[in-house]
């Protein structure tokens, strides 16, 4: 789709892209010029402009409201599987079979730097908003995070918890991926912290077997934070189910239980040694800020709505 889903473009096996009114359905031009099956097309944010990958080893660059091919970029050695536009449209990066990403200047279609880790056909990639990452899946479900200023990879930026890296968003906020019958929606500021999970809540269908699998690990680690989060998605799913009640209010007890209140809330030593019943010596403001923390208001908004709810009366099968 482009940006303002007025049209959408295709690529074919017939070396053809085409361009097409998303209301009606109609055709609204051919762009011709690979002499091979066109495999990865993408808009740019602005809608003005129109990239392909195809298995002819190029990228092409077309203006979006003519359909004239402004540039082609050669490089790769073998078909170019997957191509994405940078936010600002200044950069280009593609996917190939011959294994490595490559990184392209728009305006003057030349090479800027190869990314080289890959093994094996790179089916995926990705800017992050701001262009500071950039994301890459290949075939073999390998994932990586790189540095596209240095070509580095970033060991410390798995995305492990995925199967499929789709796109991103055209606000640039959301990189979109998919599992299954599901579909993921990942604020790439908090990547996939449970804070970040939070603001997608509603926005993504839940996976239970997912959840489970999550809440055993978090459990198992005594992270009971995320396995909160966890829990409460398991039971959101079904929430007549004993067991996810359960389960879930027996995490918030643990959780409890190992929340450390901030140093600057703790009572202050006179406070916590018998002070007199009524002393007034202290000002309200200093009371105030003597109050411990209550852990409640750090919980995300899902596990607070599903600990509100009654225990259900379905049992496990």
């Amino acid at each position: 789709f482009s940006p303002d889903g007025n049209r959408i473009v295709s690529g074919s096996l017939d070396n053809t892209l085409k361009l097409w009114d998303a209301a009606t359905g109609q055709g609204l031009r051919t762009l011709r010029g690979h002499t091979g099956w066109v495999s990865s097309v993408a808009f740019s944010l602005d809608g003005n402009r129109i990239v392909s990958g195809s298995s002819d080893t190029t990228l092409k660059l077309w203006d979006a409201a003519t359909g004239q091919e402004l540039r082609t970029l050669q490089g790769h050695t073998s078909g170019v599987i997957s191509v994405a536009f940078s936010a600002d449209g200044a950069r280009i990066v593609s996917g190939s079979s011959d294994n490595p990403l490559k990184l392209w200047d728009t305006a003057k279609g030349q090479e800027l730097r190869t990314l080289r880790r890959h093994t094996t056909w790179v089916t995926k990639v990705a800017f992050s908003a701001g262009g500071a990452r950039i994301f890459s899946q290949a075939v073999n479900g390998e994932k990586i995070v790189w540095d596209p200023q240095t070509g580095d990879q970033l060991e410390g930026e798995p995305w492990q918890d995925f199967d499929n890296l789709d796109t991103v968003t055209n606000d640039g906020r959301w990189l979109v991926t998919s599992s299954g019958d599901d579909v993921w929606l990942v604020d790439r500021e908090y990547m996939n912290q449970p804070d970040e999970k939070a603001f997608r809540a509603f926005r993504a269908k839940p996976n239970p077997q997912r959840h489970r699998e999550q809440a055993a690990k978090a459990e198992s680690g005594k992270d009971w934070y995320a396995a909160l989060f966890h829990r409460a998605w398991i039971m959101k799913a079904d929430p007549d189910q004993a067991a996810a009640h359960d389960s879930l209010h027996y995490a918030y007890q643990q959780w409890r239980r190992t929340f450390k209140t901030p140093e600057s809330d703790k009572p202050s030593d006179s406070s916590s040694k018998g002070g007199v019943q009524g002393d007034t010596s202290e000002s309200t403001n200093e009371k105030s800020a003597n109050k411990p923390v209550d852990p409640d208001i750090v919980l995300q908004p899902i596990v607070r709505e599903m600990l509100k709810l009654p225990r259900g009366t379905k049992k496990d099968n």
